[in-house]
């Protein structure tokens, strides 16, 4: 595939950056959070088909959690008669290491083997349409600071431009990721 993701900058809502905040850098001592990636008026949501992040991150050894707890957790499932994207938003912590990265990758290839085969569309898991909002929270001092990006395209395309701009344990970085994402599979 020659296609290239579409990255761009991109702003959380003010309740998912207040809340990130309570966490810390290190994100509750956790590598990755799931955070809610939809906006209605003044409410936030997680999309209808997150139920399953958990056991997903888990099937890939993804140290993960919802920023929202249970009792706090809406989930908003649309349709669309388009080939269906995947789409989700995580923040990464400071501390996150090669071995969670890949394990982020191999959650992105889950996911989208998973809607290949779910919706039985005629398209591979690699070409799925896959849209990840990803934070990465860094320390500074005694305080924290966010970057957001979006990544969109087709899902091996969004894993490559995850790998080559998220270095693990320090900041954006346009140069090669060290990490080769065809060894990114999960145990499936």
């Amino acid at each position: 595939m020659n296609s290239s993701a579409v990255v761009r900058e991109a702003t959380l809502p003010r309740f998912v950056e207040s809340r990130l905040d309570e966490f810390g850098p290190e994100l509750g001592g956790r590598q990755v959070l799931f955070l809610p990636n939809r906006v209605r008026g003044d409410n936030v949501w997680y999309g209808g088909e997150e139920v399953y992040s958990a056991a997903d991150a888990k099937a890939v050894d993804l140290d993960a959690a919802y920023l929202l707890d249970a009792t706090e957790r809406r989930y908003l499932r649309e349709h669309s008669a388009t080939v269906y994207l995947i789409e989700f938003a995580v923040a990464v912590a400071s501390t996150m290491t090669a071995s969670s990265l890949q394990s982020l990758i191999a959650f992105c290839r889950r996911r989208a083997r998973r809607q290949s085969a779910d919706v039985n569309h005629s398209i591979e898991p690699e070409a799925v349409p896959l849209k990840v909002t990803l934070t990465r929270v860094n320390k500074q001092g005694d305080t924290s600071t966010r970057r957001t990006l979006i990544f969109e395209g087709t899902t091996e395309s969004v894993v490559r431009a995850m790998n080559e701009t998220l270095v693990p344990a320090g900041e954006w970085d346009d140069s090669p990721a060290r990490i080769d994402p065809q060894a990114c599979e999960d145990k499936d």
